[in-house]
């Protein structure tokens, strides 16, 4: 009888949903501007304490850009690449529920990290993939 392998939907789904992000950013001009990358869902410090926007948390893990195409393309490539490396293999160690829960956990707690270190709009799944290495 042969052994079943377990697949990895969250991690395929992460990915998917990350490059949709990044094909709206493209299509609003985002990738390179940062006031339209903050309209989409970046942290904003201000927006999130003030206006109590908590789903910027979450939004902005993926969001993906630096104000440059080549920064924005390698952060995105980079994040993609270890998120596949590190997914696949916690996915099917822990689970998906699991998973999912390590996932976005420490995506937020890395949203609210950054929105407290950086003074602009802030964007990315590295917080979350670093949460998964950790």
């Amino acid at each position: 009888m042969k052994g079943r392998r377990r697949g990895t939907p969250a991690t395929a789904g992460l990915i998917v949903a990350i490059l949709v992000g990044f094909g709206i950013e493209i299509i609003k001009g985002a990738w390179t501007n940062g006031e339209v990358l903050a309209e989409l869902g970046a942290i904003l410090r201000e927006n999130i304490m003030e206006k109590h926007e908590y789903w910027r948390l979450v939004s902005a893990m993926f969001l993906h850009g630096d104000g440059t195409i080549k920064g924005t393309l390698l952060h995105l490539l980079m994040n993609l690449w270890a998120l596949f490396q590190l997914g696949t293999l916690y996915e099917i160690m822990f689970g998906t529920r699991r998973f999912l829960w390590i996932y976005f956990v420490t995506g937020i707690v890395a949203s609210i990290t950054s929105m407290f270190v950086t003074g602009g709009p802030s964007v990315g799944a590295s917080g979350a993939i670093f949460g998964l290495l950790g």
